[in-house]
């Protein structure tokens, strides 16, 4: 015989809610005003089924309700990927839970999800801070929780939720001091997929950002022997990017056997030791230009420096540069010459149309012709530039014209090439921060 599932009080039900309130305000910072505005809505329209149960929705509305949010989510996000949008639909779909809520197994879903949810909160940011913004709606959680198992005043039930965390803690010390840590995160999750942090990569995907966060990371340490030359002569010389496919700029991959590329310095050399952080990639930052790279790396023809293996864990090694230096191929060789010119056919036209009136010019008017586009046209520098679809070059320079370096990098070689110019996207580090110890 099937027994009837038990009901839920009126009382739990306002505990899920306040917990869920809670959880939401706590997220308010890494979700749309949209997603807040509906959440809180559908939780108020819950809060009305407790004394007026014929306002539940049945399935079908429920249903319905959830291909219109979902829509609503792959319209914001331009798609589901990503940390923001997983936690948008996460935060919509509890809301909608909430709405079916009869049960006691119901009731210890949301719990679950509700406690997932604080967890997230830590994709975002693992400060102290947002430690301790975990423990209202923890403490709130964990009396939903004990509420289940008996019937008592709020103040007894948030004193016993109180006791049972705390009774927790000394295994949180233990496993934080005890379990192996290795370097980088435990796992890994991609970001928005409009969105981006600064840094540095082996890959460009230009266009595809609207959003760029400042990334307050150390990406790596240097110590010099001697004076530490001045701020224009810190440029951390990293990727070079010659490989152009649509919306990306790559890593040559075929630039093995290619002859190096001749290098003059003049001045003082600048000798350091670097100690570079995990990235789990190839490539070494190191001072441009360098002259010599660590032992147990190669360097490629462009002068690029690169490790045997990925970079998984902290690297150190020595390292001499000089700050005037002239670096050159002449004459380029037939590979060299379709690797510094290659561009995908049939986009961006209106580029390739401005460009193509500098074709007589001498390679220093056509370098200065295109500075002088950005100088004197009203480009704006912002982290928050519009997203560029079809043609993004064509967009960045005769449209939005916002962007921030990689819209000006791009764009400024996709010209040297339209016109006839080799060119390449040399990536790295501009200056440093001084640690006075």
């Amino acid at each position: 015989m099937k027994t009837k599932a038990k009901q839920l009080s009126a009382v739990q039900i306002k505990w899920l809610l306040a917990a869920l309130a809670i959880i939401l305000a706590t997220h308010a910072l890494n979700l749309p005003i949209w997603v807040i505005t509906v959440s809180v809505l559908l939780g108020a329209w819950r809060t009305i089924c407790i004394s007026k149960p014929i306002f539940m929705p049945n399935r079908w509305l429920l249903v319905l309700l959830s291909l219109i949010l979902g829509l609503l989510i792959v319209l914001s996000f331009k798609g589901l990927f990503g940390r923001d949008a997983s936690l948008s639909l996460l935060v919509i779909m509890t809301a909608l839970k909430l709405l079916e809520t009869r049960s006691l197994r119901d009731y210890m879903l949301c719990i679950i999800l509700g406690f997932f949810l604080v967890g997230n909160l830590f994709l975002f940011n693992q400060s102290m801070v947002t430690f301790a913004l975990c423990a209202p709606p923890l403490l709130l959680l964990t009396a939903a929780l004990v509420n289940t198992s008996t019937a008592q005043k709020p103040a007894f039930l948030l004193k016993l939720a109180g006791k049972l965390l705390l009774q927790s803690l000394p295994i949180m010390l233990v496993l934080f001091v005890l379990f192996p840590r290795i370097p980088g995160p435990l796992w890994g999750i991609p970001q928005d997929a409009n969105s981006g942090m600064t840094g540095l990569s082996d890959n460009l995907q230009f266009g595809n950002i609207s959003q760029l966060t400042k990334n307050s990371s150390i990406a790596f340490r240097v110590q010099f022997q001697g004076t530490i030359p001045p701020k224009n002569h810190l440029y951390w010389r990293g990727p070079v990017l010659w490989h152009q496919e649509e919306h990306s700029w790559l890593m040559a991959s075929d630039n093995i056997g290619l002859p190096a590329e001749h290098l003059t310095v003049s001045g003082e050399a600048t000798h350091y030791t670097m100690t570079l952080e995990p990235h789990n990639r190839l490539w070494l930052l190191l001072l441009d230009m360098p002259s010599s790279i660590p032992v147990n790396t190669k360097r490629t023809h462009d002068y690029s420096a690169v490790s045997n293996e990925p970079v998984r864990s902290r690297m150190r090694y020595d390292a001499v540069s000089y700050a005037h230096y002239t670096l050159e191929a002449q004459p380029l060789n037939e590979r060299e010459s379709i690797m510094a010119l290659q561009i995908t056919e049939g986009e961006n036209p209106r580029t390739r149309a401005l460009a193509q009136t500098w074709l007589n010019l001498s390679p220093a008017q056509k370098i200065n012709t295109a500075l002088k586009l950005f100088r004197e046209q009203a480009f704006i520098y912002t982290l928050k530039p519009p997203l560029l679809g079809k043609d993004p070059v064509d967009q960045f320079l005769f449209n939005t014209k916002k962007g921030f370096c990689e819209h000006y990098a791009t764009s400024f070689v996709y010209l040297m090439r339209a016109a006839g110019l080799p060119a390449r996207i040399v990536t790295g580090y501009q200056g440093g921060e001084l640690n006075p110890n």
